[in-house]
């Protein structure tokens, strides 16, 4: 299983469209809450992973915030 550490360290190195592909990839469910379905790194990707708690935000494809 994928940890809260591990998470973090992706999204901190790697931009919204590959943060999605490895969650998808390591089958870490996310629900999107704001974000541009044409292009994840155009605007918002602000999404909530329920397993975890915890929400990570991206905007124009750089990590703004996890919390």
């Amino acid at each position: 299983m994928i940890t809260i550490n591990q998470i973090k360290e992706f999204a901190t190195n790697h931009n919204a469209v590959e943060f999605d592909g490895w969650c998808d990839k390591n089958k870490v469910f996310v629900e999107w809450l704001d974000v541009t379905l044409t292009d994840f790194n155009d605007g918002y990707y602000n999404v909530y992973l329920p397993n975890y708690a915890i929400g990570v935000q991206f905007y124009d494809g750089k990590l703004e915030e996890i919390a």
